[in-house]
């Protein structure tokens, strides 16, 4: 039975989002047979999903970071029940941003060993984003987890064609291969938290950057960044595979899901469109893990390869511990980052005032390095 959804606010048609004809896209079938769709114009945006009052501050911060950075798409927030009135209110408030209510993705029950045991007590929430491909009043879109905060324009990723909703050879993958689904995503890293026997693939040299390039066998990416077409078959595919599918090999939730349903369909974005704090910790600027204060929990002295530069990132991500959670431990190290969330949150012209002193103190920094080397070679 379809799940009934409807928008909370009602000014979307009228909302400010730019439109851009099929002929002038590489993307999508243009041929004859379809002309009168093809004159149509794409309906583009950003997508975030909220369940709960806990993340809300995290959608705003991230609201206003993409008022920032002038993008031409409006900030689609998927929410459920679990979000109070109040909170919608305030939400629909914001400048560019619309509310379209969802109801929670049910799951089956599993039974004994085949039970979700979650790594985190709130994955649970998490499952309701693989309503993403319901969303079919979108030509394209990006989901966006609610704990990011935008540092540059990057509406290149709704406008470009990266091959992402187009059919992929079948080169044995899980289901997604089967019916032609394909996303885009950057990947995972493994360098604090090792994955078996499967390497970090950041340690690997990079693709252009402007490209989106396909992963290696064993490849995993973070889901919280995903550039998709929504499409209702490939939602009704993906539910049915989820219902045969093993809960317990599940603790990151969907994450470790859809890894599986797109297994061989997916094009690896470059880092910096989904910078964690994980890849900040583990692939600073200076090329190594970890030097005196830089947070714990990470290796030092590896030699990995110089990767991380805030003055590249797009996409800031705060995986593990959220910025609006004052009393959690595990902030230690990553207080510059925070500094930057918290800029977002305050409003839009706080957070490019702090990103331009941040972007002056590494510039000097880099001049003095500088200086040091050409003076100690003579």
């Amino acid at each position: 039975m379809p799940v009934e959804i409807g928008y909370i606010k009602s000014n979307l048609e009228s909302a400010q989002i730019r439109t851009i004809p099929r002929a002038e896209m590489t993307c999508g079938d243009t041929s004859s047979a379809n002309e009168e769709a093809a004159r149509k114009p794409l309906r583009l945006a950003w997508i975030t999903l909220l369940t709960n009052s806990a993340y809300a501050s995290g959608v705003k911060a991230l609201s206003n970071s993409l008022s920032v950075v002038d993008t031409e798409y409006p900030l689609v927030v998927m929410l459920t029940d679990g979000v109070p009135p109040e909170v919608q209110a305030e939400l629909a408030a914001l400048d560019g941003c619309e509310l379209l209510r969802v109801e929670p993705l049910a799951l089956p029950a599993g039974s004994g060993d085949r039970q979700a045991a979650y790594l985190k007590a709130h994955f649970a929430e998490c499952w309701t984003k693989l309503r993403l491909w319901e969303q079919t009043q979108f030509e394209r879109v990006v989901y966006l987890d609610a704990d990011m905060v935008v540092l540059k324009n990057m509406d290149e990723l709704l406008e470009r064609d990266d091959g992402c909703g187009r059919s992929p050879a079948d080169d044995g993958g899980a289901g997604a291969c089967r019916i032609g689904a394909r996303i885009g995503a950057v990947h995972e890293c493994f360098c604090a938290v090792p994955r078996g026997c499967v390497a970090c693939a950041h340690l690997a040299p990079m693709s252009p950057k402007s490209a989106a390039a396909p992963p290696p066998p064993g490849s995993y990416f973070n889901a919280g960044l995903l550039v998709l077409r929504p499409s209702r078959a490939v939602f009704e595919h993906m539910t049915g595979a989820l219902a045969a599918f093993d809960l317990s090999a599940c603790p990151f939730a969907e994450q470790d899901f859809l890894n599986d349903y797109f297994r061989g369909a997916w094009a690896a974005l470059p880092w910096y469109y989904n910078a964690t704090k994980t890849l900040y910790a583990c692939h600073r600027e200076d090329g190594s893990h970890r030097a005196g204060n830089e947070p714990s929990g990470t290796a030092s002295g590896s030699g990995q390869p110089a990767l991380w530069a805030l003055n590249e990132v797009r996409n800031l991500h705060f995986t593990m511990a959220k910025p609006w959670n004052l009393k959690d431990p595990a902030h230690k190290g990553f207080e510059r980052l925070n500094k930057l969330w918290w800029a977002a949150l305050a409003e839009p012209n706080t957070l490019s005032r702090v990103l331009l002193q941040m972007h002056l103190k590494e510039r000097r920094a880099a001049t003095a390095a500088a200086v040091e080397a050409a003076d100690q070679q003579w």
